[in-house]
């Protein structure tokens, strides 16, 4: 695997275990991170989704699908974006900028590494 593709399929694990995590149990996570807990479904679907879009970060990172690279360049960074503006405009805690800190990080060294492969 390239680098870049390692930055990928790295992130693919850290969201397909977040998800995990969140899966099996969401209010220890929320009370982790002093988030509201909740008797709602939509973390378990939110999970779900996690699982999934982690195990599409894997698999990208392993066959090298370099457009999916440079896609998630700019998602991630939208990601980081629109939480941020989640947080400003008060609809969520401040402490949820950390997933939207490592959304951008990731971005970044996945930019940084596709640069130096003059592959972005």
């Amino acid at each position: 695997m390239s680098r870049s593709a390692k930055t990928i399929f790295f992130f693919g694990v850290y969201v397909f275990l977040t998800g995990i995590a969140i899966l099996i149990s969401p209010n220890f996570i929320f009370k982790t991170f002093g988030l509201p807990l909740t008797d709602e479904v939509y973390p378990y679907c939110m999970s779900i989704l996690m699982i999934v879009v982690g195990f599409y970060y894997m698999f990208t990172g392993k066959t090298e699908s370099i457009g999916f690279f440079k896609a998630s360049v700019f998602g991630r960074t939208f990601g980081f974006l629109a939480l941020t503006a989640v947080v400003l405009v008060k609809l969520g805690p401040p402490i949820i900028l950390l997933f939207g800190l490592l959304d951008l990080l990731g971005a970044i060294i996945t930019g940084i590494e596709l640069k130096k492969e003059n592959k972005f």
